[in-house]
């Protein structure tokens, strides 16, 4: 349910009736005998609207949609006549009339609340076209590195629950023999897409997890236009298979971050990752649990160039490698920014080493050592020429530049520059590479928020610092008093 926000009031109610004709037809196809209040009911449940809004009195309902903008309070009622498929519904509720008044108050509170945060959020950081905005960081990005066709997980014989484990997460699929996709490339692009669409209806950082909205449902076609299949109707077929196959493997799979503070969590997490899930008249519903749910929410945040979507899912290096780059570019703490002019004058941002890249790309990509006892030191083969493939799909997608540099960013010497030609592995893992992404440009908002995170840095720093050389200077005060005191002794004794 991605709120889009054009200029235009009647491309913005167009938008929200079919984001309503979406929900409606999906509630109405589970079963075309429901009664209106049954409908009603299953709509509440199916969008999981929070108990924030259910549990509030009529009149506390009316107060709030009083409360919401013009905008917000037109789409919602634009929203309720499609659902409803009635255009006098949202007088009806609010009047009172032969709909339940208490579930059509909460759904014009819920789906006015959804526009107003994804307004809010867009606001408060602009967006670059042809970038939206996702999740990241250590707390999600270990997900996207699980590879159950790479590393093969430890399956109990009786239970058939498979385990895998990557930097301190432990994920846990049920009936994995039985599972026609594992953790792969594909799974990992439709979580990306997914977990997108639930930042367009939450505040980022959300502390409670009772105002969480984590039913999505989007039009299958949406997806299939973003990877750039071809909309035909045995792709349909295909590709409604596929996700069907993907969102089957979501269902069976539980995270388990173990010991909060070895990873600096706030709490133990240990959860499901969606709770229901189907693909029904050409719609796609996902709905998490809330726990998972909360816990992306309050990860990082960040821009994704969504030709990433575009990337061939037989090619996993290169979704990794371009998702990770991505995400790189874009945090803050990397980038030096001059507040007079607002351009980047330095940073790691758009510099890292192969080394690291490697590192990134290690559930898909063979290590030196796993080379060595395996694959007979094949180093170019099995590590260069996958890696050189990797960079070659993200570029002809569009999504990044890139060259090699020495360290310092220091241009390569002609010899090597023909041990590149040559893919040595001994010359290449020892370099850089820089890199920018293709259209991305910080808007005004982006230099002012980082500026002033740098200032904000700075200044902890120095009160850090400042706090050290005092007690410091007092520890040397006390030492001194001590000795003072300690030779008066000595003299009194004498």
């Amino acid at each position: 349910m991605e709120i889009q926000q054009p200029d235009d009031t009647t491309e913005i109610k167009k938008a929200a009736k079919q984001m309503g004709d979406i929900i409606g037809g999906w509630i109405g196809g589970l079963s075309p005998e429901l009664t209106t209040d049954e409908f009603e009911r299953l709509l509440i449940d199916t969008l999981k609207v929070p108990d924030t809004i259910t549990g509030l009195s009529i009149e506390e309902m009316e107060e709030k949609v009083s409360q919401l903008s013009p905008l917000a309070l037109d789409m919602a009622s634009a929203v309720i006549r499609a659902v409803y498929d009635d255009e006098d519904a949202p007088d009806k509720i609010i009047e009172g009339g032969e709909y339940n008044r208490r579930i059509g108050l909460a759904l014009i509170l819920y789906f006015g609340q959804i526009i107003q945060i994804a307004a809010e959020e867009e606001q408060d950081r602009e967006l670059i076209p042809g970038y939206r905005l996702t999740y990241g960081g250590n707390r999600i990005r270990p997900l996207y590195q699980i590879n159950t066709r790479t590393t093969n997980p430890s399956v109990d014989g009786i239970s058939g629950k498979a385990t895998i484990t990557r930097d301190g997460l432990e994920v846990t699929i049920e009936n994995f023999n039985q599972l026609i996709v594992g953790w792969g490339a594909g799974v990992h692009k439709f979580l990306q897409y997914a977990t997108m669409k639930l930042a367009t209806q939450n505040h980022h950082k959300e502390p409670q997890i009772t105002k969480i909205r984590p039913a999505i449902i989007f039009p299958l076609d949406e997806y299939i236009a973003a990877t750039g299949a071809p909309l035909t109707k045995s792709n349909r077929q295909y590709q409604t298979n596929k996700i069907e196959d993907f969102l089957q493997t979501l269902y069976e799979t539980s995270i388990d971050w173990g010991d909060p503070d070895q990873y600096r969590w706030e709490r133990p997490l240990s959860c499901r990752i969606i709770s229901s899930k189907g693909v029904k008249r050409g719609n796609v519903q996902v709905t998490f649990t809330p726990e998972f749910a909360h816990y992306v929410v309050n990860t990082n945040i960040f821009p994704m160039n969504q030709r990433l979507f575009l990337i061939d899912e037989r090619n996993p290096a290169a979704q990794v490698l371009g998702y990770r780059l991505n995400e790189y570019y874009c945090m803050d703490r990397n980038k030096d920014i001059d507040p007079e002019t607002g351009e980047v004058t330095g940073g790691q941002y758009n510099y890292v080493s192969v080394k690291t890249i490697l590192d990134w790309l290690s559930e898909v990509i063979p290590s030196h050592e796993e080379v060595a006892e395996n694959h007979w030191r094949k180093y170019k083969e099995k590590i260069i020429q996958p890696l050189h493939t990797a960079f070659k799909e993200l570029e002809d997608k569009g999504v990044i530049r890139w060259q090699y540099q020495n360290a310092g960013r220091k241009p390569l010497t002609r010899r090597q520059q023909a041990d590149v030609r040559a893919e040595k592995y001994d010359t290449i893992i020892d370099l850089y590479v820089e890199f920018e992404l293709v259209d991305y440009d910080l808007t005004e908002k982006d230099i002012q928020r980082i500026t002033e995170g740098k200032r904000t840095a700075q200044a902890h720093k120095e009160k850090q610092q400042s706090m050290l050389d005092k007690a410091q200077q007092k520890a040397l005060d006390n030492q001194a008093k001590n000795q003072l005191k300690k030779k008066e002794g000595e003299n009194a004794k004498v």
